[in-house]
């Protein structure tokens, strides 16, 4: 199951997962600034708890708006993961990049 966060994007995904080129999807993050790849959500318990994600690189980074996909979110679930990354935000918890999620997908 894919939740997609934004229509703009869910958009962009669908027309791109239609094209021939196998990489379409990941020319447009490369040149819109998205990130993307493959990672863990982890809870911490610090500071009354927050969702995370650490990917495969061990790069931390802090969903701004993981409450649109908060009925998904499990520690320790493995992702698939599109993000726009917002260094510029600071978050409460100083805890890895602060990102928009664009796209997620729990891998079984």
């Amino acid at each position: 199951m894919v939740s997609k966060v934004s229509q703009y994007y869910q958009t962009i995904i669908n027309r791109l997962s239609t094209s021939n080129n196998e990489d379409s999807f990941q020319e447009y993050a490369r040149i819109s600034g998205l990130t993307t790849g493959f990672g863990t959500i982890v809870f911490n318990v610090e500071k009354n708890g927050f969702y995370g994600i650490i990917d495969d690189n061990n790069q931390k980074f802090f969903p701004i708006n993981y409450q649109k996909i908060k009925h998904i979110l499990r520690d320790r679930k493995r992702i698939q993961y599109s993000l726009s990354p917002h260094p510029e935000v600071t978050n409460i918890y100083r805890w890895g990049t602060s990102a928009r999620i664009i796209a997620i997908q729990i891998i079984d």
